[in-house]
């Protein structure tokens, strides 16, 4: 695949607040069932997930869905042996930490409080408490 190049794209989602948060809701659903594991990638994150009709399903839909909300990544979902695995690639190097920044609390919901207070300087906060913390990382300023 060719390397993230400099695009015009603004790094910004296009979500508001309510649809936001049931997205991260959908999200922290499908990790909370089936996730493996979340790991960065030279232009983003890679997510693995376990092999089944319903997972493929539902990372389909979420594909679809970001990319309308945000096109500053291309969204891939593809089988990998006995695991699914969906690439997220930032178009840009911006795009890329922003990327990263949006899954790097995607995993296993006992390793999630502890990466995210990690991130968030030690501080004890939920995971939905992290949605003004990605948006602030991909809107700088806002």
């Amino acid at each position: 695949m060719p390397d993230p190049v400099s695009h015009a794209e603004p790094i910004a989602c296009s979500l508001g607040r309510d649809n936001l948060a049931e997205r991260q809701r959908r999200w922290y659903a499908l990790a909370d069932n089936a996730i493996l594991n979340v790991s960065p990638t030279q232009h983003g994150v890679r997510m693995r997930f376990l092999a089944r009709a319903d997972v493929e399903a539902e990372l389909r839909d979420l594909a679809s869905l970001e990319l309308d909300c945000c096109s500053f990544a291309d969204w891939t979902v593809h089988s990998e042996g006995d695991t699914l695995a969906m690439d997220v690639r930032g178009i840009n190097p911006a795009a890329v930490a922003a990327v990263r920044t949006m899954f790097v609390q995607l995993r296993a919901p006992s390793r999630r409080r502890a990466t995210t207070s990690a991130l968030l300087g030690g501080a004890e906060v939920e995971p939905e408490d992290t949605q003004s913390e990605v948006r602030k990382s991909i809107n700088p300023g806002k």
